[in-house]
Parts: C-alpha cells; structure tokens; sequence
C-alpha cells in the first residue's frame, strides 16, 4: 500500500476486509519521527480504493486536530 506525506506525518493506510459483511472498514497508521500510531473507524464501505481515501482522509483529520505522539 502506498505511504502519503502529510505535515511532517507519514500516513499508512491498510484498510481491513471485513469477512462476515464483505465489506472494508478505515485502518491506518501515522508516523510522526520515530512514532507510530494505529488508527481505526467502524464505517464501513464497500470498496477497497474507497476505503483507502477515506482512511487518508481520516488519517489528515486526526494530523489537523493535532493527534499526540507520547
């Protein structure tokens, strides 16, 4: 899966296919230095590419709001 850069962030998305509705759900990962947080939401779509941008654009909602790296 493809990395985005996104102020200073490194944003990993990795979409889970859920098996029981056959659908994907938002599962990222944000790198900032040499931190890394899991990230997930329970919307659920109904493509892989869609579940990609929307957990890139979850992923730079959670950068925006100033997520804490400890």
């Amino acid at each position: 899966m493809q990395l985005y850069e996104y102020k200073d962030h490194i944003i990993y998305p990795a979409p889970l296919f859920q098996k029981e509705t056959r659908c994907w759900k938002i599962h990222l990962s944000i790198k900032y230095k040499d931190n890394v947080k899991v990230f997930e939401n329970d919307d659920i779509l109904f493509t892989k590419s869609e579940a990609v941008f929307y957990s890139i654009k979850y992923g730079k909602e959670l950068i925006d709001r100033g997520i804490k790296f400890r």
